[in-house]
């Protein structure tokens, strides 16, 4: 006759989420609750009497992989102790059914393998972009400095130390506004602050001054750096090849628009008096006239090639394009196609070449 307590331990085994066998000496199931017959899709009576299959050592946990009768494979994690069932030793194994956080588990490790990989060829590729950077930081013909939101230097390419004289380890920790010559520094300071209030990439042109007290004309270019505590690349293009390009062609159009006036006028006056006083003049009169007409035209016509060779050397200073004018050539040119007008006034013109 079953007691009450041995009613309700019997209760406990058939409603366990974990299926309970027990197995005998020679690995004989013995018993199969109902949580059993579902994990391994076969009933109790066929269980019961059957081979276990699997290794039981008490005190140990171990993972089975079970494949049911739909073929559908299954992880259980069972738990092994002894125990007596009536007169003998058995074994009593509770295995739970742990398939889902297997798979769980075994995804989060391909994601995570997944992940790694990932970061690897991140890591390689930043690697890459980082070797670029630094090849075209240390090759670059213009200076490059990196600078701080107070606008010292951080770190400056070695471009730096050929433009302004100042080696990368005496720029470091520096005021980039020490290569601006004095009236300017001030602007280049505001500007500075500019960029870092406003994020904004600004330009400018100052007058800069080497380490030897030289200065010369350069462009300079201020970048904030995204997310860098207020970081600024500054770029810094030598322009004096340029600034000296438009000195010379703003000279030469003031002396143009003056030399202009003198043959105009005196071709004007030699056709005035030729149709005014025509039936008054002698042949060889006229033919006076009509020459020096002739030789004033050919001053005008040597004052607009040189206009239209200015006007090429201006589109080529707005392309930046890498083939330098030969000033002091050009000078000379100009000077010798001017001599004849300047000899026939009595005036001079030359040209001295700076060191």
């Amino acid at each position: 006759m079953i007691t009450a307590g041995e009613a309700s331990f019997q209760t406990i085994i058939d409603t366990s989420s974990d299926s309970i066998i027990i197995v005998d000496q020679k690995g004989i199931v013995q018993f199969a609750n109902p949580a059993a017959e579902s994990l391994f899709e076969r009933s109790a009576v066929e269980l019961v009497g059957s081979m276990f299959g699997f290794p039981v050592v008490a005190g140990e946990t171990t993972e089975l992989d079970i494949v049911r009768r739909s073929g559908d494979p299954c992880i259980a994690e069972m738990r092994v102790v002894e125990m007596k069932w009536g007169d003998q030793s058995v074994h009593l194994a509770t295995l739970r059914d742990v398939t889902k956080r297997k798979l769980h588990e075994l995804e989060i490790h391909q994601l995570n393998t997944t992940l790694e990989r990932r970061v690897d060829e991140s890591e390689a590729q930043v690697e890459r972009l980082n070797e670029r950077l630094r090849v075209i930081f240390n090759t670059a013909s213009d200076a490059i400095a990196l600078i701080d939101s107070r606008g010292h230097i951080d770190v400056a390419n070695p471009a730096f130390k050929n433009h302004f004289g100042y080696s990368p380890d005496e720029a470091t920790r520096k005021p980039l506004s020490m290569i601006a010559a004095q009236p300017y520094r001030a602007e280049l300071e505001d500007l500075i602050r500019d960029v870092v209030a406003t994020g904004t990439s600004k330009r400018s042109e100052v007058q800069a001054c080497r380490k030897d007290g030289s200065s010369f004309d350069v462009e300079i270019n201020l970048a904030r750096v995204p997310n860098n505590e207020g970081h600024i690349v500054c770029n810094l293009h030598d322009v004096s090849h340029y600034k000296s390009v438009e000195r010379m062609k703003d000279n030469f159009m003031a002396m143009v628009s003056h030399e202009l006036r003198t043959p105009i006028t005196t071709t004007i006056l030699a056709i005035d008096i030729v149709q005014n006083y025509l039936d008054q003049m002698s042949p060889e009169q006229i033919k006076k006239r009509l020459a020096q007409s002739r030789e004033q035209v050919g001053v005008l016509k040597e004052l607009v090639e040189g206009i239209l060779e200015t006007s090429q050397i201006d589109a080529r200073e707005r392309k930046r394009g890498s083939m330098p004018v030969a000033v002091h050539e050009t000078l000379e040119r100009v000077i010798n196609e001017l001599k004849p007008a300047s000899v026939s006034k009595q005036q001079i013109v030359t040209y001295t070449p700076s060191d």
